[in-house]
């Protein structure tokens, strides 16, 4: 059998990171000192940023490393987003703890629709989820109810 070649890790793509963060954490500083951002707000963009520029790599087929880096900074910058907008007053506390929930639960739903298992089958296919507009109902079912007042005429005649 035959082995892939390993692919070397990026090393010089970590340090050009690495070099990005420090700026963006020193101009988050800034904000919070001088221009007198919230720092939940602050946090929350800088965490955003750093995931973007990690999901520029992993666009750049540099692994999937880059891919975890961006989830787990774009959770983190969804946490301070959400502190933010209760510290402010914005959004209740409980509202903001259960769009939270709702959210991983998307993410959870969509990662098991995308996902597929050894044999390359989805596992979404256990729950029979369908794409919007495709229905299994026959044909004639579907115009039966197209064409409800018809079938009313034809029961009250029937009568």
């Amino acid at each position: 059998m035959e082995q892939k070649p390993r692919k070397k890790f990026n090393w010089l793509l970590v340090l050009i990171y690495l070099l990005l963060a420090g700026g963006l954490i020193g101009l988050t500083v800034f904000l919070t000192e001088e221009i007198y951002v919230d720092v939940a707000l602050a946090i929350s963009l800088l965490f955003g940023l750093l995931g973007g520029i990690a999901y520029s790599f992993h666009l750049n087929k540099e692994g999937i490393v880059w891919l975890i880096l961006t989830i787990l900074e774009w959770i983190g910058s969804l946490i301070g987003l959400t502190v933010y907008v209760v510290e402010e007053n914005i959004l209740d506390v409980s509202l903001a703890i259960a769009m939270l929930f709702f959210i991983a639960a998307g993410l959870l739903i969509y990662t098991v629709y995308r996902r597929g298992d050894a044999d390359g089958r989805s596992l979404a296919e256990g729950i029979r989820w369908r794409k919007l507009g495709v229905s299994d109902e026959p044909e004639w079912e579907r115009e039966r109810e197209e064409n409800p007042a018809e079938r009313d005429v034809a029961n009250y005649h029937a009568r």
